[in-house]
């Protein structure tokens, strides 16, 4: 098993996040899936300017902003984010809104 998972990591490129783009431009949100493991799955996305987002996660999710500005709201409390900004949240919030003033680039990481 060990074997395996060495071999799987040796065989991994390197990923260059500058380089990947949306699936589509009509699209409101692009998820391009990096890599899942039993306890998290790690995700690259692509959020049109134009889409509001609520999210209701039962998981913890950590979401890092690569481009762009806007606004996360958690429990009603607005957070201004920008490029290189990281955001935590925990699986027992009631309410989540992301909002941007552009088309952005996250990483988001959910663990269970």
């Amino acid at each position: 098993m060990t074997l395996l998972f060495m071999c799987a990591a040796l065989s991994a490129g390197n990923l260059d996040f500058k380089q990947m783009i949306p699936n589509g431009q009509s699209e409101k949100v692009s998820v391009h899936p990096l890599g899942s493991q039993q306890m998290s799955a790690e995700h690259l996305m692509f959020i049109n300017k134009s889409a509001e987002l609520v999210i209701n996660s039962m998981q913890t999710e950590r979401i890092f902003v690569l481009n762009g500005v806007g606004i996360v709201t958690l429990d009603e409390q607005a957070h201004c984010v920008k490029q290189g900004d990281f955001i935590d949240i925990p699986a027992d919030l009631a309410s989540i809104t992301l909002r941007f003033d552009q088309d952005v680039k996250v990483l988001s990481v959910q663990a269970s």
